[in-house]
């Protein structure tokens, strides 16, 4: 009789788990779902109001574009340092989530400037895609992170050099200037980081005499 109580409460211990679990995980489901979509709605809200006004209408989607970025460098970073296992792909991730927060914090005050509210949060696709990244096996993480970090930083340098040049709104340009250097220093430490776990960086020597592929 004893075994069996034992049992039953067992039984009703695990069943009260299980309800908790559940409804702490819709919990967590509910609030991804709402923060993605009050993201996606300020963003579209946001895209209107720059339509109104072709003359400010590159700098503030410049704006807009750099604060998705950070958002979505420090989100991805913050997950990827805690489950790699390389050491130069985990200081790499730590730099890029410390200094993308800091640059975030210096983009409100220039999207206030310009009278832009910015987003607290990834849209649902980018929230996802995240999850995805970060749900690969270590070793195989670490090459997708970094190869898309060596990526997304050759084209945002492109652009923050472009924007240091053309900008009309000086906030936007001053901010453009002071990310740019901070931008080349993670190039270089994605490069340190391919080198690391054997990926090739695109600045291998290509022997004398070696042709390069029509297209290249």
């Amino acid at each position: 009789m004893k075994k069996l109580f034992l049992t039953v409460a067992t039984a009703a211990a695990l069943s009260l788990g299980a309800i908790h679990l559940a409804t702490a995980d819709d919990t967590s489901a509910s609030s991804y779902n709402s923060n993605a979509a009050e993201a996606e709605k300020i963003i579209e809200q946001q895209l209107d109001q720059i339509a109104k006004d072709p003359s400010t209408a590159a700098d503030k989607l410049f704006v807009l574009e750099a604060a998705k970025g950070n958002m979505k460098e420090a989100v991805l970073a913050q997950q990827v340092m805690s489950k790699v296992k390389n050491q130069e792909v985990k200081q790499l991730a730590q730099q890029i989530n410390q200094d993308h927060n800091k640059a975030q914090e210096q983009l409100r005050q220039v999207a206030e400037s310009l009278n832009i509210k910015l987003p607290q949060a990834l849209p649902q696709a980018e929230q996802k895609m995240i999850q995805i990244i970060v749900s690969l096996p270590a070793d195989e993480l670490e090459k997708h992170y970094v190869a898309g970090m060596h990526a997304d930083h050759a084209r945002d340098i492109a652009k923050y050099r472009f924007v240091e040049q053309s900008a009309k709104n000086d906030q936007v340009k001053q901010y453009a200037q002071k990310t740019l250097p901070v931008l080349e220093q993670h190039h270089q430490q994605v490069m340190q980081a391919a080198q690391a776990i054997g990926l090739p960086t695109g600045q291998e020597a290509v022997p004398a005499g070696a042709k390069i592929p029509a297209g290249r």
